[in-house]
């Protein structure tokens, strides 16, 4: 949940800078914009695929690790693009990334967490989840007023692949600690 609430907050309000690099940093317009967020919905759409198409559980916890760590990559990455069509595989990852870090989180969540306390648990899920994107679209959204937006994606991918080394150098303690729970 910490880790899911660092890349609300970080990893997913990059759309709300998304009109402003369309405009004045690729020199496009709405049609720019369409493009960019196509190429993110597709990614989303893709992880969405990759994840209802497996068949465990089993793995889960590094895969939340790798994808954590490409959508931080993609962020860097979209410092550097000069063009739509640069920009367009590096949203498409993000958005892919993004999607299956929520998504394998919920699973976990929900296979381990007693049946019991799932509510309360879920509530906090929905809070990082829900809560972190205006959040972090209000702190992004003025971190790009003073540095500008592509140094801000340069700022959140550093953060959010920071806190990805940090999940993954937990990871052998958590799967620990949960592996009687898959039993």
């Amino acid at each position: 949940l910490l880790l899911l609430s660092v890349t609300s907050v970080l990893g997913a309000s990059y759309t709300t800078l998304l009109p402003m690099v369309a405009g004045s940093t690729l020199k496009g317009g709405p049609h720019t914009l369409g493009i960019l967020m196509a190429a993110a919905g597709c990614g989303a759409l893709g992880g969405a695929l990759y994840l209802a198409g497996r068949t465990s559980i089993v793995g889960l916890g590094g895969v939340i690790g790798r994808s954590t760590l490409g959508l931080g990559a993609a962020l860097m990455g979209l410092r550097f693009a000069p063009n739509v069509w640069l920009a367009s595989p590096l949203l498409f990852v993000t958005g892919m990334s993004w999607m299956v870090q929520m998504g394998s989180t919920n699973t976990i969540i929900q296979t381990l967490v007693d049946h019991d306390k799932l509510g309360r648990v879920m509530s906090l899920y929905a809070m990082a989840f829900f809560g972190g994107m205006p959040l972090g679209a209000l702190i992004e959204g003025w971190i790009a007023d003073q540095i500008g937006p592509l140094n801000t994606f340069m700022c959140a991918g550093i953060a959010v692949c920071s806190a990805g080394l940090l999940y993954l150098r937990a990871l052998p303690a958590i799967r620990t600690a949960s592996r009687p729970l898959y039993i």
